[in-house]
């Protein structure tokens, strides 16, 4: 065929045999030796043969993906399948359990209408229960079950309780009218409607409770006076020193016997000068705190204030008044507590030394102790709380303890009572 075609086309070919070749017809490519047709062909069946393992893994792949999918659907009937079976099984159960109700509440004779909000109208409407509070309340006593008339129809209407103004009322006029619009006969009578069975039951609680109230005073014991004292019962109560007292006394509990002069006149001024008091009791506590001063070189101050207290008692229990002189009951309570020469001579003595020790007191520098003082002068005045006081330049720990002045802060380690 191949030189049927050169000769046509005027081509002169040499022949395969010419070059040492086969034919055409007689070349099979499997047996060409070369090693490069060997390669090619190694490379062709490789490639064969993973484009036929890719064509299988697509078709495995797509067949799986297909599963998944008709597994997911089978999945999401059967959801909803069974969301769909327990709504119509909850349904079915709440169609049940009405009807039950509706049968339990046509068994017990009351309406057998279910409503989410019961009303008033509603509960009157039930026989049983108007009968039940009528039976409660004539059980409590209060009111006469009444005498009806007409059909059933006629309980509807509101009750009403009567109570009378006066407790020696009788129990005939004690009745009660249902119907409404009806007034009673007598004045001095009164109606209160009653709307539900709530406010009865709030008016016998109120009444238990009034009861037990009153059985609990009939139970009160009455008690011995044995530890009963004279000054627990008053007419006219007064303000006492020691609970007048100002300042830092406040919150102390101060009592009345432990006050001295300084106090107890403090605490008298803190009276009298208050605006709660009358002009009598004014003029008349002066009078008394002038006696008791100039007393106190006479008597011991024990005995001035049991002469105080026993006055205020008598004014107290009413038995005197703040017009009245004390000068009754000296005697009586003075007399066991006159003080002789040498302790009332004492008692000025001490009074005087008292005083030149305020005015000689010593001052110490507070900064000088803590080595914060700028003055270098000593002694030099500072301001304090208000007042310009005279302060030395001396331990503050060695004046306190020992009583010494000696010129050296407390801080300094030459201190003798500087902690080791």
């Amino acid at each position: 065929m191949a030189e049927s075609l050169r000769s046509r086309k005027g081509i002169n070919y040499k022949s395969l045999n010419d070059y040492g070749l086969p034919a055409l017809n007689l070349t099979d490519p499997v047996k060409i030796s070369t090693p490069r047709k060997k390669l090619e062909l190694t490379t062709a069946r490789i490639l064969d043969k993973v484009v036929a393992e890719d064509l299988d893994s697509d078709e495995e792949g797509s067949r799986s993906d297909e599963e998944l999918e008709q597994l997911r659907k089978k999945l999401k009937n059967t959801e909803d399948s069974i969301r769909k079976k327990k709504e119509e099984e909850k349904a079915i159960l709440k169609k049940k359990i009405e009807e039950g109700e509706k049968v339990l509440k046509s068994m017990k004779g009351e309406d057998s209408i279910i409503d989410d909000k019961v009303k008033l109208t509603d509960l009157r409407k039930m026989e049983r229960l108007n009968s039940k509070v009528d039976k409660k309340l004539s059980d409590m006593g209060l009111f006469d079950k009444p005498e009806i008339k007409g059909d059933a129809s006629k309980k509807k209407s509101k009750l009403k309780i009567k109570l009378s103004s006066t407790s020696s009322e009788s129990s005939s006029d004690d009745g009660v009218n249902r119907k409404k619009g009806k007034k009673g006969n007598s004045d001095r009578k009164k109606c209160i409607a009653v709307s539900d069975s709530s406010s009865d039951s709030s008016d016998s609680e109120d009444d238990s409770e009034c009861e037990k109230k009153k059985n609990k005073r009939r139970k009160r014991k009455i008690k011995s006076g044995i530890q009963s004292k004279s000054s627990d019962k008053v007419k006219n109560q007064l303000l006492w020193p020691h609970s007048a007292l100002q300042y830092e006394y406040v919150n102390e509990s101060t009592s009345f016997k432990s006050l001295d002069i300084k106090l107890f006149t403090a605490g008298e001024l803190e009276i009298i000068t208050s605006h709660g008091i009358s002009e009598t009791e004014k003029s008349g506590r002066l009078n008394l705190l002038k006696k008791i001063t100039y007393y106190s070189n006479i008597y011991a101050w024990k005995g001035l204030l049991a002469f105080y207290a026993a006055w205020l008692r008598k004014i107290e229990l009413g038995q005197k008044s703040w017009k009245d002189d004390p000068t009754c009951i000296e005697v009586p309570v003075l007399s066991p507590y006159i003080l002789s020469k040498s302790e009332s001579s004492s008692g000025s003595k001490t009074f005087k030394s008292d005083f030149t020790k305020k005015e000689e007191s010593i001052w110490f520098c507070t900064l000088y102790n803590r080595n914060r003082c700028t003055s270098k002068s000593t002694p030099h005045q500072i301001n304090f709380k208000g007042q310009y006081k005279t302060v030395l330049h001396i331990c503050a720990v060695c004046w306190k303890k020992d009583n010494k002045k000696l010129n050296h802060p407390e801080c300094s380690n030459t201190c003798p009572n500087f902690p080791v």
